[in-house]
């Protein structure tokens, strides 16, 4: 996957209206000229100084810049969240649900480790249901055949 210049540049344009600057005011702020300013909203391809000094300048995480993701904001995998559930079937549905549902009502000292669980495809669910099993003493899906 490479590097979309082109959304990097819409964002930049963006940050900037959004924080009431013209091209001629971000040049000025990162000692560059106007036509740069508005070669890189068209795409042109931009380094990592440039990124973070106008990200510095613009009061916009790198983060954003570069994905159009916010990871301080407390919904930013929302939009994963739901290109993955589109995809998958009613049953597989049901399974996540199941999962999400036992693992918000757990009380939080019970609550699995953040690393056990990784991007993964279709395959490896169920290797990383095992491995959960394993680490923590079938609890989880002995919680789950329960409810179900």
């Amino acid at each position: 996957m490479g590097i979309d210049y082109n959304l990097i540049g819409e964002r930049i344009k963006e940050a900037r209206k959004n924080k009431g600057y013209t091209q001629e005011k971000l040049a000025e702020e990162i000692d560059v000229a106007v036509a740069y300013v508005s070669r890189l909203e068209k795409g042109f391809p931009i380094n990592l100084k440039r990124i973070a000094q106008i990200s510095q300048v613009l009061d916009i995480s790198i983060e954003y810049l570069l994905s159009g993701t916010v990871p301080k904001s407390d919904n930013y995998l929302n939009k994963d969240f739901e290109e993955i559930l589109e995809r998958c079937s009613p049953e597989k549905l049901k399974l996540i649900y199941n999962i999400a549902k036992t693992i918000v009502n757990q009380p939080e000292e019970e609550n699995m480790d953040e690393d056990i669980f990784e991007e993964t495809n279709d395959k490896s669910q169920e290797k990383q249901i095992k491995k959960y099993n394993d680490l923590n003493g079938f609890r989880f899906v002995e919680k789950l055949k329960k409810k179900n």
